[in-house]
């Protein structure tokens, strides 16, 4: 599941939780949209989805653009 949505992340994670639970789809979801994304975003799912390990990789040259992978366990 690749989310970016121009900072509705977030908003979109929180709907997309029984399919996530259901399903456990690879996540890339980006956290450059807003400032809070950097926390909020891998605290929520963390918290919502325990069997997911988390990394986080940037691809591009410029400063922003920074993508929280997802892979179940």
């Amino acid at each position: 599941m690749k989310m970016d949505i121009e900072g509705s992340e977030l908003n979109a994670l929180k709907g997309a939780k029984e399919v996530i639970r259901r399903f456990k789809p690879k996540l890339a979801i980006s956290l450059y949209h807003k400032e809070s994304d950097l926390f909020e975003i891998p605290l929520y799912l963390h918290k919502e989805f325990g069997f997911y390990k988390f990394y986080l990789d940037h691809y591009s040259k410029h400063q922003e653009e920074l993508v929280l992978y997802g892979l179940p366990a």
